[in-house]
């Protein structure tokens, strides 16, 4: 895998696992919410049961008077742990106080705890084999268009490579017979074309930056220098204040 197919393919896993991942997390959230809901109802069923008979050796009970901030008909947190209110039978000024100790509440809400956490484990695995195989999926056209454009770029890069090594050749030869400015033209546009061969091979061959500092006005000249030789009625000048620039003068 390329460097661009690696880089395209860690976006989109990672755009696409992490949204399936944060919303199974949201839902993770609420399905413990709710089992803990669910538990706590079924606690306070259970106490209540307790009233009739106290049988049950998971719960304390106690005889509390009256209170307004008293709710009879939820699970409530207290100093010994979970508590339940019910009235008693005959009276309307005490109450039966059904204590769950928190040792015990802490050790059901940890059950539930584990329950959820295994049940993220298998929905994050899935969710991970799951977004592995879309993002291979996703990307196997794209893949196979890059195929066919590094095939068309490798032949490209033949084709211009024999005829240009040629041109170059036979200028070279017939310069060094008979000196003439159309040949040293000739050479400077072969020249030009080797430049773009060399290029297009460093990108198929994937492109490595090579930085370095170099002076704007001497690199502009360098660049005009072939373009004044081809066009010699062109006149190239340059005004500009010292500069320097940090990159990889093949990529200007």
């Amino acid at each position: 895998m390329k460097r661009y197919e690696r880089e395209a393919f860690l976006k989109t896993f990672g755009i696409f696992f992490i949204s399936l991942l944060l919303f199974a997390s949201i839902l993770a959230s609420f399905y413990y919410n709710e089992q803990k809901h669910t538990m706590e109802e079924q606690i306070f069923i259970e106490m209540k049961a307790f009233t009739y008979d106290f049988k049950s050796s998971s719960f304390k009970v106690d005889i509390v008077p009256k209170n307004e901030s008293i709710d009879e008909f939820n699970l409530q947190p207290c100093l010994e742990g979970m508590c339940g209110y019910f009235v008693l039978p005959n009276t309307t000024n005490s109450f039966f106080k059904v204590i769950l100790p928190q040792e015990k509440f802490n050790e059901l809400l940890h059950a539930i705890f584990l329950k959820v956490v295994f049940l993220y484990m298998l929905v994050f695995f899935s969710i991970l084999l799951f977004a592995l195989f879309y993002s291979f999926y996703a990307l196997h056209p794209l893949k196979k268009a890059l195929h066919l454009l590094e095939e068309f770029l490798k032949d490209l890069i033949h084709d211009l490579n024999t005829p240009v090594t040629s041109i170059l050749l036979n200028t070279r030869w017939l310069a060094k017979q008979n000196p003439s400015e159309a040949l040293e033209r000739i050479e400077l546009g072969a020249r030009s074309i080797s430049s773009l061969h060399k290029n297009l091979e460093a990108i198929h061959n994937g492109f490595i930056q090579n930085y370095e500092t170099i002076e704007l006005s001497n690199f502009l000249h360098v660049r005009a220098n072939p373009f004044q030789k081809l066009y010699p009625h062109l006149h190239f000048h340059f005004h500009l204040s010292p500069c320097n620039l940090y990159c990889d003068v093949d990529a200007l």
